[in-house]
């Protein structure tokens, strides 16, 4: 199996937003580029507990950006 390792950043923003925030939204974005490149094998890295648990379903976020 090909392993490709691509490291995802948030650029500086110029608008007030949270880490969560900005960690969610990079994380959003790698799945899709992952959808849309085709890749059937993903492992995701992630610092934020509060994102892991988000996404895994078993914490639901105050934040409305954080869907």
């Amino acid at each position: 199996m090909e392993s490709i390792k691509i490291s995802l950043r948030v650029p500086k923003r110029d608008f007030p937003t949270s880490n969560n925030v900005a960690e969610y939204k990079a994380l959003v974005n790698g799945l899709r580029l992952a959808r849309a490149l085709h890749i059937s094998y993903l492992r995701v890295y992630c610092d934020s507990q509060l994102i892991v648990l988000q996404v895994q379903g078993t914490y639901i976020a105050k934040d409305e950006k954080i869907e």
